[in-house]
């Protein structure tokens, strides 16, 4: 059975939280990072702050949405806070923070296969950094 993520994505560049669901978390903060998405390729890097694991899309959705239904950045930093209570309220370094090639939708291409690769141990070739 396939799992399903519900994540949200801190950009410290434009200081703004992004939420969305996924069936491949890994796959798709690469997407975010690398300037496919067209909603987060102006705040890169964006580093992942929270996920949480359902069982099916429906319920993912269903959580995304009550996240984004909220439209409240005071609770989303909560949720954070509540996941992860040793950060104490800080926005931590963490993710997948892939950094390859330019922003032009080609080079973006080959920073996702250069950086698949090398998601958990990549130092020379991005700053892929993945912690819990």
């Amino acid at each position: 059975m396939s799992s399903y993520s519900v994540y949200i994505l801190y950009s410290k560049k434009i200081d703004r939280y992004y939420i969305g669901h996924t069936d491949n978390l890994e796959i798709r903060l690469l997407r975010h990072n690398s300037g496919f998405v067209r909603w987060t390729s102006h705040g890169t890097p964006w580093i992942l702050v929270y996920s949480e694991s359902h069982e099916t899309r429906s319920s993912a959705v269903l959580k995304e949405r009550k996240i984004k239904s909220r439209k409240n950045r005071a609770y989303i930093e909560e949720l954070i806070k509540t996941a992860s209570p040793q950060l104490n309220g800080r926005v931590p370094r963490s993710g997948i923070n892939h950094q390859v090639g330019g922003s032009s939708p080609s080079s973006g291409i080959k920073a996702m296969s250069a950086a698949i690769g090398c998601l958990h141990d990549c130092p020379k070739r991005c700053d892929g950094i993945i912690t819990v």
